[in-house]
């Protein structure tokens, strides 16, 4: 039935301060912002990623709700800690934590939505 992920949306509730987190703390670029002031398009290596105009913010409370996290890939995750720590970031963890395949941190974006940065430890599939 189904292939593939294919598209990655994020809700946000203001555009402009969506933009300011994904791509210039972040460092995500811009595909395409032909469709604003609704929809932002970013680039990623894999299924695009599309922030979208939502009515309100959301509250998660990780990790005890169900949900549906991205874990953004960093090469040195204390470092991109310290980094979101240092622009007000709400961190969920003060150190990184271990899972297969690898060190991870949970974080919230403006909006109320949990992600995680990532750092591979291990190689895929092992």
């Amino acid at each position: 039935m189904v292939n593939c992920v294919g598209l990655i949306e994020i809700g946000v509730n203001d555009m402009d301060r969506a933009r300011s987190f994904y791509c210039d703390l972040l460092g995500l670029a811009v595909r395409t912002a032909d469709y604003l002031p609704r929809v932002l398009v970013l680039e990623n290596d894999g299924p695009s990623i599309v922030l979208y105009l939502a009515d309100q913010a959301t509250s998660i409370a990780y990790p005890n709700q169900a949900q549906t996290l991205l874990a953004f890939q960093v090469d040195e995750i204390q470092q991109a800690m310290d980094e979101l720590r240092a622009a007000g970031v709400e961190l969920l963890h003060s150190e990184p934590e271990t899972a297969p395949p690898g060190l991870f941190a949970a974080f919230r974006d403006p909006f109320g939505n949990v992600h995680e940065l990532f750092e591979r430890q291990m190689e895929p599939g092992a």
